[in-house]
């Protein structure tokens, strides 16, 4: 009997690890082990374009090659879009097609295989970042929302919704596993007092402190791009709004930047971009602690950015010299008459004698 029970509680084991799922954590790689991951999307709409990165850490994480990495080629024009040598730790990826369009469902949007080269990986480390997703109708007027999942091995690491337009419908589901523990009831029961509490008289006085929030401040442009740097996913957000200068440029300044290759471009308080379109972001790549100020200009309708504490300035443009065009003085010449014609030649006839002509220079008319 007591060999029957305890096998069943092993079958008990195994089931409920089974139906469970197995987590996945740092203790679990070792280095020259291979990790995939993939970026599973879904969307409500066909999808025309897309842009985003893939985060990574470079101190734990290496791609061998291009051919490590899948990008969804349902979409024309799918593209990895910078050099993996010179920039760790992040994968640019982009598509952009007039004609080709595709529905997610659950679908890997990007598939990466690494090789482990340092102890201590973390599966929730490798992060994907959509800057746009945009669909053949709303290609102009802005993003469409989507749901994504992060999957390292197998094993959901992060899920969320993300509304790239309105942050304040985004949502993100850690994932965190359930925990054993329940709070027991307790069987204590409060006795009632015989003492009955008097009555006070002291009324409460109304504050001078008013429930109303602060008002959230407005920005013309704000700098918005990858959240590493930023805090918010390509969003507007008031810690990064420009301030206008007296020179009439935009500028933000980030103290103490953290290390990494991070994309930025300007949005304006309308949701214009500037520059438009997709591919043209801005980047800009810190070791980190570093003084990062930003400077935009409408006129230009890009930013630049320095890393060295210094205010960037903008080219200025070379102008040609106006000269006054001077009208050319053509020496004469002295004529050779080379060139001859002959002028007043008749024929003789019956009744006149006829006359050879004279022969005169054919350019300055000289006999």
């Amino acid at each position: 009997m007591k060999k029957f029970i305890s096998i069943s509680l092993s079958i008990l084991l195994i089931l409920s690890t089974v139906l469970c799922g197995i987590s996945v954590n740092a203790a679990d790689y070792k280095v020259d082990d291979t990790v995939t991951y993939k970026f599973l999307v879904t969307t409500d709409t066909d999808i025309s374009a897309y842009q985003g990165s893939v985060s990574y850490p470079a101190d734990k994480l290496a791609i061998a090659s291009e051919e490590d990495i899948v990008v969804y080629d349902g979409v024309t024009g799918s593209v990895v879009a910078n050099d993996l040598k010179t920039t760790p730790g992040k994968v640019l990826f982009n598509a952009s097609s007039a004609t080709a369009v595709y529905k997610f469902d659950n679908t890997a949007m990007m598939t990466i295989t690494f090789n482990v080269i340092a102890e201590g990986f973390d599966p929730k480390s490798v992060t994907t970042t959509l800057e746009a997703i945009y669909d053949p109708v709303h290609v102009l007027s802005g993003n469409i929302p989507f749901s994504y999942k992060n999957v390292v091995d197998d094993v959901t690491t992060l899920s969320g919704y993300v509304d790239l337009d309105n942050p304040e419908n985004s949502n993100v589901d850690p994932t965190e596993e359930p925990t054993s523990e329940t709070t027991e009831p307790t069987t204590e029961t409060t006795e009632p007092t015989s003492e009955s509490s008097e009555p006070t008289t002291e009324s409460t006085e109304p504050t001078e402190a008013s429930s109303e929030t602060e008002p959230v401040p407005v920005f013309d442009y704000y700098v918005v791009g990858s959240p590493e740097l930023f805090g918010a996913n390509w969003a507007e957000d008031p810690a990064t709004g420009m301030t206008k200068g007296d020179d009439g440029n935009y500028y933000l300044t980030i103290e103490n930047a953290p290390a990494g290759t991070f994309n930025f471009k300007v949005k304006d308080s309308n949701g214009g971009w500037h520059p438009e379109g997709m591919g043209n972001d801005g980047v800009v790549t810190t070791t980190g602690g570093e003084k990062v100020i930003f400077c935009y200009n409408p006129d230009a309708g890009v930013a630049i950015v320095s890393t060295d504490g210094q205010v960037p300035t903008y080219p200025v443009p070379t102008k040609p010299t106006e000269t006054e065009p001077k009208p050319t003085e053509t020496e004469p010449t002295e004529c050779d008459h080379a060139t001859t014609k002959t002028v007043g030649a008749k024929s003789a006839t019956y009744f006149a004698k006829g006359n050879t002509g004279d022969k005169v220079c054919a350019v300055c008319g000289e006999v």
